[in-house]
C-alpha cells in the first residue's frame, strides 16, 4: 500500500522536468512450519521430521519505505522523436526488520537510472535505444537495447506498427524482442538467454515475457475559461 505524488513542469517547447515521492506500507511475514531449514536435510533428502534449530521470534512485521525520483523529457515538436531520462532512490529512510531476536537488519538503499530513446530516422523506421541501471548494496545490474520500429500504417486511428530488436543484460543473457501494434493495442514478447554460468540451472532457457497493453489517445481538453478584458 502507498501514496504517490509527481508533478511535471514544461521547461521549454519541447523539454518538460517532473519530479515524484512514494511512501509505501510494507508487510513481511513466514510460515515457519513451511520453511525448509538446512539442518533438517539427513545427507539423501529432506525430512521434515527433524528439528531445524531455529526459532523466529517474530512471524510478521510491517516496514515503511521512502523513494524520490526524476525524470526529463524531450520532444521536438512534428517528429517521432523524443528521449526520456531518469532517476530514482528507493528506500531513503533504510527501514529495518527481522524474524529474529537480533538487531534489525536494514533495507539497504536502492539507486536506478535510465534512458529511454525513441529517434525517428525516416518518414516509417524509428530507432529505439534503451539503457536501465540499478545499483543496492553490492549488487547491481545493467540493460541495454536496442530495436527498430517500422509502420506499416500511419493514419493514428488505424495505425499498424512491427517492432524487433535485442537486449543485454550484462553478463547474464540476451534478451531478442518483438511486438506488433494495432490501432490503440499493442502486443510483444521477448526471451532472455542465459550465457553466464547460471545456464548450468536454466540450460540456456531463460524466461518468455508476454504484454498486451491499450494506448489512450484522446485526452480531455482543459475546461472553458472565459479571458479577463485587457484595458
Amino acid at each position: 500500500m502507498g501514496v504517490n505524488l509527481a508533478f511535471v513542469r514544461q521547461v521549454s517547447g519541447s523539454i518538460y522536468l517532473s519530479a515524484g515521492m512514494q511512501a509505501m506500507l510494507g508487510n513481511k511475514s513466514a510460515n515457519a512450519e513451511k520453511i525448509i531449514w538446512e539442518e533438517q536435510y539427513n545427507g539423501d533428502q529432506f525430512d521434515p521430521t527433524l528439528p531445524s534449530g531455529e526459532v523466529l521470534q517474530k512471524s510478521s512485521g510491517s516496514i515503511t519505505s521512502l523513494s524520490a525520483g526524476l525524470n526529463v523529457h524531450i520532444q521536438p515538436q512534428d517528429s517521432r522523436t523524443k528521449v526520456d531520462a531518469g532517476f530514482g532512490l528507493f528506500h531513503l529512510n533504510e527501514p529495518t526488520f527481522s524474524f529474529f531476536d537480533q538487531p534489525d537488519v536494514a533495507l539497504s538503499k536502492k539507486k536506478n537510472g535510465y534512458l529511454l530513446a525513441n529517434i525517428q530516422i525516416s518518414k516509417k523506421t524509428d530507432l529505439k535505444l534503451n539503457a536501465f541501471f540499478g545499483r543496492q548494496a553490492r549488487f547491481q545490474e545493467l540493460v541495454i537495447g536496442t530495436a527498430l520500429r517500422y509502420y506499416l500504417r500511419q493514419q493514428k486511428s488505424r495505425i499498424i506498427v512491427i517492432e524487433g530488436g535485442l537486449g543485454l543484460r550484462v553478463f547474464d543473457a540476451f534478451i531478442p524482442a518483438a511486438a506488433i501494434q494495432v490501432g490503440n493495442y499493442e502486443a510483444g514478447l521477448s526471451y532472455d538467454i542465459n550465457y553466464s554460468s547460471f545456464k548450468s540451472a536454466s540450460l540456456k532457457r531463460g524466461g518468455p515475457e508476454f504484454f498486451v497493453r491499450y494506448i489512450i489517445w484522446k485526452v480531455l481538453p482543459p475546461p472553458e475559461f472565459k479571458a479577463c478584458p485587457i484595458f
